[in-house]
């Protein structure tokens, strides 16, 4: 996945992205009029103007002068914070509101994954679910993707991850892009190949998760007991390994 261009950085809260580049230009160059920045990013004047009159209401912008406007950005961190608490806001009433209709149930059912895309989202959605305990496996670029929805997981990866526990591995263990998440050992998703060749699947309160918890923790024990192994660690610091693991 592309990494996010910061002119694009609030198209996924609710702004345009004519509303985003000029966000983003007011944080390099303020006070600045309508014309000024339309003359910058080269877009015509009205439709600036318009899009500047749509950060002022989404207080997003601060407006200065009377006569001769000139517009300052709110600093990103008031401003994030901000659609933050209305986020949690909105969700607790739609949450509240939907849930009035029903609740679907995926119980004792497999979905197919057939994108790049949808296995990170679906795997956010789990790793959000977790109550006891999560675990990863994957590649770099999946592990990367995921970086902040591990904190509290158990991770083996390329990657030094932030998380409860990480082990870090060779990239060469992962011949294409893999990802296997394990959720209170009961839900899960299983990732691998390029867009031209992907496949996966996922479920929730299925059986096999137990059984997929059990082959991601041999997949963590293995590769720290051989590494153990290899550094003639003696049969304490081994036991040691396999009693910590998940």
């Amino acid at each position: 996945m592309a990494s996010l261009r910061a002119s694009e950085a609030l198209i996924g809260f609710g702004f345009t992205a004519l509303e985003s580049e000029i966000y983003t230009f007011l944080l390099q160059e303020h006070p600045a009029t309508g014309y000024r920045v339309a003359q910058a990013i080269g877009k015509p004047a009205a439709n600036v103007y318009k899009g500047l009159e749509a950060l002022e209401r989404k207080a997003a912008v601060l407006v200065e002068g009377t006569n001769s406007k000139e517009y300052r950005p709110v600093a990103p961190e008031r401003l994030f914070s901000r659609l933050e608490k209305e986020f949690m806001g909105n969700k607790s009433s739609a949450v509240k509101i939907l849930s009035a209709f029903g609740k679907p149930s995926s119980n004792g059912k497999m979905f197919t994954v057939s994108s790049r895309d949808q296995a990170v989202s679906q795997a956010r959605t789990l790793l959000a679910s977790a109550k006891d305990q999560a675990l990863f496996v994957g590649s770099e670029d999946f592990a990367r993707d995921l970086k902040t929805d591990l904190k509290d997981a158990w991770v083996m990866s390329p990657v030094e991850i932030p998380a409860e526990h990480s082990i870090v591995v060779p990239e060469e263990m992962f011949e294409v892009p893999t990802m296997q998440v394990v959720v209170d050992g009961k839900s899960a998703i299983f990732a691998s190949g390029t867009d031209a060749n992907f496949q996966g699947f996922w479920f929730e309160d299925h059986p096999l998760g137990a059984s997929l918890h059990q082959a991601v923790v041999c997949q963590m024990g293995l590769y720290q007991v051989d590494r153990a192994i290899e550094a003639d660690a003696g049969r304490k610091q081994i036991s040691k390994i396999i009693e910590n693991l998940p």
